[in-house]
């Protein structure tokens, strides 16, 4: 599966030596989230590299800190792409217990995110994950997007984000699925007058896999030129109703384009 690089994803830069903290390489992060180098005591086994998921170190959350770590990847959300986010999470010896939430994340909010956490501590509002003391859980996390025009997300730059305590990360992994899409059904939206009603998708051409059932919504608007209210769906979706669903079955012929239209109420 094509990977998508991260950085120091196994939190090797800087290099320190056994029980040393340092701030990670290429990461925003807080002071209390350090790269680690364990010793022999913070881990299960008695050498710390055979209990380690990769490398000789670690990321570090200091326990009884809130902290977090961004890092920014030179990459963007793609439509019809299923995107596989992996880590390592394992609550050290010395500490007994800690959370973090992982999420994936682009400029317009975040797109996914599990809580991993110990005995129930923290994280549990996001789908808690067990984390074993002493030893680290092989963690992953999945998301799929929908077609071209889906959601305002797509295009938009990804990224990385670590928020928790008394926990160590290591090992992230970020793979990029591009699912094929046979025979696509490509249709256009469109407000009459423009921008004077809010329809989702939004207007412009819109791309989805044949089958896909597409919910049209249409809100009413009051702009400087006064309240305006959804009328009626005019094209292939003839409805008087602001929201309603069209089966993609066949693709609209390129003269027709489902069209929203809004009116000014009685009376304004």
């Amino acid at each position: 599966m094509p990977t998508i690089p991260i950085p120091n994803a196994s939190f090797e830069v800087p290099p320190v030596d056994p029980g040393q903290l340092a701030a990670p390489y290429g990461f925003y992060a807080d002071p209390a989230v350090q790269v680690y180098h364990p010793t022999a005591d913070d881990m299960a086994g008695n050498v710390p590299e055979e209990s380690l998921p990769d490398g000789q170190q670690v990321l570090g959350l200091v326990e009884g800190a809130f902290s977090n770590a961004t890092i920014r990847l030179d990459a963007v959300l793609e439509p019809n792409t299923t995107y596989t986010l992996e880590c390592d999470t394992g609550v050290p010896k010395t500490l007994g217990g800690g959370w973090v939430h992982v999420q994936f994340f682009c400029a317009g909010g975040v797109l996914f995110e599990a809580g991993i956490g110990h005995d129930g501590i923290g994280a549990d509002d996001v789908g808690q994950v067990p984390a074993g003391i002493g030893v680290f859980t092989h963690q992953t996390l999945t998301r799929t997007t929908d077609g071209v025009g889906s959601s305002p997300l797509l295009g938009e730059q990804l990224g990385i984000r670590i928020i928790g305590e008394g926990l160590w990360l290591d090992n992230l992994k970020l793979s990029a699925l591009a699912r094929p899409v046979a025979d696509p059904v490509r249709f256009t939206v469109a407000v009459r007058p423009p921008g004077l009603t809010a329809v989702r998708p939004e207007p412009g051409t819109h791309e989805r896999a044949r089958g896909t059932r597409i919910l049209l919504t249409a809100d009413n608007q009051h702009t400087g030129a006064g309240p305006f209210v959804f009328d009626r769906w005019d094209g292939p979706v003839e409805s008087h109703h602001s929201r309603v669903t069209r089966l993609m079955v066949r693709e609209p012929a390129p003269s027709q384009q489902s069209t929203g239209s809004s009116s000014r109420p009685n009376g304004t």
